[in-house]
C-alpha cells in the first residue's frame, strides 16, 4: 500500500502525484529487501540503521545507501513515465510543429523551457521532471 499525502494532490498537480507513485513503486520493486532486512532484529523485532557521515577525499559528504536509493528511484521513475525513445520522438514532433518565429523570438534556453512545458503536459509530469529528463537525454534543438 502506498499512502500519498493529500498535499501532493492539492498543492501540486497530477504530474507530481504520478511521479511520486512511480518513485514509490520503484522502491517497492528494487529496494524492498533492504527495508525488510532492516526490520529484522532478534532481540526486539525493531531495527535502527545509523551511520556517521563520512567525508570523501574532495571534502564532500559521501552519499548514504538511502541517498543512492532515492537517486535510483527518481531516475527509474522518470524513465518509466518518459521513456527515452518516446520522449525524444515527442520532443522532435513538438519542435517541428512550432512556427519558425518561435525559434527566432525565444533564446535557446527559452525554447527549451517552452519545450519542457509542452512535454510536461503531454507526459503528465512536473515541469521540473521534464526539464531534468531533457538534460539527462542531452536533447538539443
Amino acid at each position: 500500500t502506498i499512502f500519498i499525502d493529500q498535499d501532493v494532490k492539492e498543492k501540486y498537480h497530477r504530474g507530481c502525484e504520478r511521479f511520486t507513485l512511480a518513485h514509490e513503486c520503484v522502491h517497492w520493486d528494487q529496494h524492498k529487501m533492504h527495508y525488510l532486512l532492516q526490520q529484522t532484529d532478534i532481540s526486539d523485532g525493531m531495527a535502527v540503521a545509523q551511520r556517521c557521515p563520512k567525508e570523501t577525499f574532495s571534502g564532500k559528504m559521501e552519499r548514504t545507501e538511502e541517498d543512492w536509493m532515492e537517486w535510483q528511484a527518481n531516475g527509474i521513475a522518470a524513465a518509466i513515465l518518459m521513456p527515452k525513445h518516446t520522449f525524444g520522438q515527442k520532443a522532435d514532433e513538438i519542435v517541428s510543429d512550432w512556427d519558425p518565429s518561435v525559434r527566432s523570438y525565444y533564446s535557446s534556453a527559452g525554447c527549451m523551457g517552452l519545450l519542457a512545458m509542452e512535454l510536461a503536459t503531454y507526459f503528465e509530469v512536473s515541469l521540473q521532471a521534464a526539464k531534468i529528463r531533457l538534460l539527462e537525454l542531452e536533447y538539443e534543438l
